[in-house]
C-alpha cells in the first residue's frame, strides 16, 4: 500500500470492491486481512455444512508469505475454537 493510500485511510481496491460486491451475503464476513474473506457455507439456512476462508487474487499474483502460513495452518487442520469472555 502506499503512503498516499495509507495517509488517506483507504483499502487495497480489490478489499474496497469486495465489501461492495453484492456476492458478499449474510453467510460470508469480508474481513480484508490476513485473508480476504470468510464463508460460513449453509449458515443462512440454519445448517453450517462448512467453513471456507477466501483469498481473492487477480492475474498471477500469488499467496504472501503470511497467507501461505494461514492455508498450510487450515489444511493440516491446526485450528482451534476459544471463547473470551470479559467482564462487563
Amino acid at each position: 500500500m502506499s503512503s498516499e493510500r495509507e495517509a488517506l485511510g483507504e483499502r487495497p481496491t480489490s478489499q474496497a470492491s469486495m465489501l461492495e460486491a453484492p456476492c458478499v451475503s449474510e453467510g460470508e464476513e469480508v474481513t480484508g486481512s490476513p485473508i480476504d474473506l470468510i464463508v460460513f457455507d449453509g449458515l443462512d439456512e440454519g445448517e453450517l455444512r462448512k467453513i471456507v476462508f477466501v483469498e481473492v487474487k487477480s492475474g498471477k499474483s500469488v499467496l504472501s508469505k503470511r497467507e501461505r502460513l494461514i492455508k498450510d495452518a487450515i489444511e493440516k487442520k491446526k485450528v482451534e475454537w476459544k471463547i473470551l469472555r470479559r467482564e462487563t
